[in-house]
Formats: structure tokens, sequence, C-alpha cells
């Protein structure tokens, strides 16, 4: 099969491919793309959960976490870390207040600094290209809090055991190709569908889940990151 061809085929198989078999994005597909998700916590593919896993291509940043809105993050503020409540004239700033939940967590949770990073409010969007606040608990380029030890009591306290879900944000949102490769005008993904074709050939894009990832795994594959020195993100999914 010509390199083409295989591009093609293999477009048809890749989240977040520009739209209609293209091989460039217009502004317009993010509300396109967007069609894809949420992907529930354990649903994502390996080649999105590893950025690592193209060589010369880097997937979206895609978000972890619980896209509520800015008045539900607020509310759970109110709730739960009174003392972080934000008041102008006796009244809840709502999106001050929503801001302060990271913060919260952080000291309640009594998380080691070097993960202070990983748990943010972001700008998430949902099926329809829409945004929102979202509490988020990592990506698929820094990693995420390791799970039993920190998400799944935030799960319960907060989101009454409802799982994080996986989501675009306006920024990293189209596979591009990365600082280390040497591209020089060839369609962005093309070079690292044909890693994934030969790799994958055997079996269907997009069931290899994280949930078949350890930590351990991960560190253990020590690939290239998507950009160079970057060290292969740990999911800590079996945490």
């Amino acid at each position: 099969m010509s390199t083409q061809k295989l591009a093609e085929k293999s477009r048809s198989h890749i989240l977040f491919a520009p739209p209609e078999g293209r091989l460039r994005y217009r502004d317009e597909d993010f509300k396109v793309l967007c069609a894809s998700t949420p992907i529930p916590y354990s649903n994502i593919p390996r080649y999105l959960a590893h950025p690592a896993f193209f060589e010369k291509s880097c997937p979206p940043k895609l978000y972890c976490g619980w896209r509520v809105g800015v008045d539900a993050l607020s509310a759970l503020v109110v709730k739960h870390y009174p003392d972080h409540v934000i008041l102008s004239g006796g009244e809840v700033m709502s999106c001050n207040t929503a801001l302060e939940l990271p913060k919260a967590i952080r000291k309640e949770l009594e998380l080691p600094p070097e993960l202070h990073h990983l748990i943010s409010i972001v700008d998430g969007a949902d099926s329809e290209g829409n945004f929102g606040y979202a509490l988020a608990i990592g990506n698929n380029y820094e990693g995420l809090l390791p799970r039993r030890k920190y998400v799944e009591p935030l799960m319960q306290k907060l989101f009454n055991n409802k799982d994080t879900e996986w989501f675009l944000t306006n920024r990293q949102w189209k596979w591009a190709p990365s600082s280390s490769s040497s591209y020089k005008g060839e369609p962005v993904i093309v070079t690292g569908y044909r890693h994934f074709m030969t790799a994958m050939a055997d079996r269907s894009a997009g069931h290899k889940t994280v949930s078949r990832l350890s930590l351990r795994e991960t560190q253990k594959e020590k690939r290239p990151g998507p950009t160079a020195g970057m060290a292969v993100p740990s999911l800590n999914i079996s945490a």
C-alpha cells in the first residue's frame, strides 16, 4: 500500500485528526473534533495517553477531570471549604471562589509540591465545543494525580463517585509535529500515522485503553517524549 493510501486509511481511525480526510486543520474544526469528547477515564486510546507513542507527532492535549461549570465548582467550595469562599458585598463571587478549589484540595490532601500543578481549574470544552470550568487532575502530557490515593477520595467527597473524563481546551487541540522532528512541510500527522499503523496493524486503533497501562510500564518504556528532554508522562492509573 502506498504511503498516501496508508495515511488516508489511518486518518479514519485516529481521534482528532483533521475532518473529512484533510491533512490540514481549519479553525472551525474544533467544534467538530469536540464531538468525540468527553472520553471516559478508562477509554482513552493508548496513542493519546502516551504522547511519546509517536516519535514525530504530538497528539492534542487532553485534560482529565470533572467539567461541571463555574457555579457547581463554586458551590463545592461553599459547602466543603468555606474558609476559601470569596465574597464581595456579602455575595459569593462564583468565579473567584471556584478558582480557590485547587488550593483548598492541595491543602486537604497534603499534596507534595511536585504534584501541585496537576490539579487546576481549566476552561474545558463539551461535546459541542462550548466552554465551561472544570476541575482537572492532570493531562496526557504531564500525567495525573495518583488515582487511589488522591483522585478516588475526591470522587467520593465532591462528585458522588462520578469518574473523571478527558476533554479538550482551546489550546493544543490539534495534532502537531514534535519539536524533535525534522518537519519541513510534510502533512502534520502523516509521519505519526505511519508509526501507528505499523505498530497497530493487527489490532483496532482506539481500543487499547489507559486501564492497561501501569505506572511501572510507563516508566520502563523511556521513549523520547513529544518535546526534547520531556519524560514519558506517568499516568499513575494503577496507583
